[in-house]
């Protein structure tokens, strides 16, 4: 026994190791026994003589594998008191090969490659590799109808001249989905380049100037309109009358510190309209308001406007009419007339009355021959698909339509929800 403690953990590796080989070998006994024969000895074996027997089998399977025989093997076989039962074996294999040789020939045939050498290959690969390469065939059977597919549409874009597109969809290694993609970007590039080439300007256009220009515009239209608008404050503060004036001013400076009982405001126009207007020129109201607190002959109006005038009934803008000296009427004859339900029935004798009929100040006016403007920007819908059909049967495609962006798929204007709790019905 070691005297140390090393030698004892070198002896307890030493057997450790051991009964693992010992254990290898006796899963392996019955494969030596087949193997070697007679040279078999279990434990007793020589070892090297079984190792030069294993590197000659190992030989030989690589030379057959290859399709060299020894002619040791040869001599041996002729000479072995068996080899006379090989001669069937051999017949029936050369059978086979042949036999396989003709259905090779036969799906070279039936394939009509147009490499045909990538298919004569076929007989020269080992029978593994044919065997799995047939079995690749027959498992993608399925793909042919894409195969086919594609033949066809690869003549038709032969036809079309796009034969690159089709070497390059036949190597595309990347998503199919991809594809389509690629070729509209190359395609609409082309068509920017094409663009340029045969336009001299676009060809000498050059950004940044183009950019400066924009931004000269904007800042310059910028400053316009704030100098209209303090050109106006300053038109309207030179009219303002002064807060220590007497007359209708003093009746205002009055109403304004009041707590209550205040004057009416038809009394109070009445009293000091002049003065309310130099203060607010501008007037917000509707028809009946007019009537109501604006008295007539008192206050007049440089321009009175009409907005959405579709729905204004012509008997109840007469008055506010007769307080301007201009009228501007901003309406749609395509939108719906004022709506009559609340008001009473009243016979007219139709032959004095030759506006009976008319629905609207729009109407009226129009029916008077004044002079008219369109406008033809729409900027209202946030997708030209919203106003694309009015725009083709009312505006007889006069409107101009900004594109909606095709970028983002939601944003489509109409949206079809789905509820699966609600009732739906058809028409028949």
């Amino acid at each position: 026994m070691p005297s140390n403690q090393h030698g004892c953990l070198d002896i307890i590796d030493d057997v450790l190791n051991f009964q693992e080989q010992k254990k290898l070998y006796l899963e392996y006994v019955s494969l030596g026994e087949a193997l070697f024969g007679a040279q078999w000895l279990a434990e007793r074996s020589d070892w090297e003589v079984l190792t030069q027997l294993s590197n000659w089998i190992f030989d030989l399977y690589d030379d057959l594998g290859k399709g060299d025989i020894p002619r040791g093997i040869l001599a041996f076989l002729s000479g072995h008191f068996d080899a006379q039962g090989l001669f069937g074996e051999i017949a029936r294999i050369r059978a086979a090969v042949k036999e396989l040789d003709a259905i090779l020939a036969q799906v070279i045939a039936r394939l009509e490659h147009d490499k045909a050498s990538a298919i004569v290959d076929l007989k020269g690969i080992t029978l593994g590799e044919l065997n799995d390469r047939l079995g690749t065939w027959k498992g993608s059977l399925p793909k042919l109808y894409l195969l086919a597919r594609f033949n066809h549409l690869k003549e038709e874009m032969e036809i079309e001249g796009l034969r690159q597109i089709v070497e390059h969809a036949a190597n595309w290694d990347r998503p199919a989905s991809e594809l389509v993609a690629a070729f509209d970007l190359c395609w609409f590039a082309g068509l920017v380049e094409q663009g340029y080439a045969s336009t001299p300007a676009l060809a000498k256009f050059d950004s940044i100037k183009q950019n400066h220009l924009i931004d000269r515009f904007c800042s310059l239209d910028t400053t316009s309109l704030a100098h209209a608008q303090a050109e106006l404050s300053k038109q309207i503060w030179e009219r303002q009358p002064r807060l220590n004036q007497p007359g209708e001013v003093a009746i205002i400076r009055t109403e304004l510190n009041k707590k209550r009982r205040h004057m009416p405001i038809r009394q109070l126009i009445e009293e000091a309209g002049r003065a309310i207007q130099q203060i607010k020129p501008i007037f917000m109201m509707s028809p009946m308001s007019i009537a109501n607190f604006l008295p007539a002959g008192k206050l007049e109006f440089d321009v009175v406007i009409f907005d959405e005038a579709s729905q204004v009934k012509a008997v109840d803008a007469f008055g506010a009419i007769l307080r301007g000296r201009q009228t501007i009427v901003v309406g749609d004859t395509r939108q719906m007339p004022p709506t009559d339900f609340f008001g009473r029935d009243v016979e007219l004798d139709e032959e004095d009355n030759v506006t009976a009929d008319i629905e609207s100040i729009l109407s009226l006016f129009r029916a008077r021959g004044v002079s008219e403007r369109y406008l033809s920007w729409h900027y209202r819908s946030r997708h030209e698909s919203l106003i694309a059909v009015s725009n083709a049967e009312f505006y007889e495609r006069r409107l101009v339509i900004f594109p909606a962006s095709g970028t983002n798929r939601d944003a489509i204007g109409l949206r079809f929800t789905h509820l699966p709790h609600a009732i739906y019905g058809h028409l028949e």
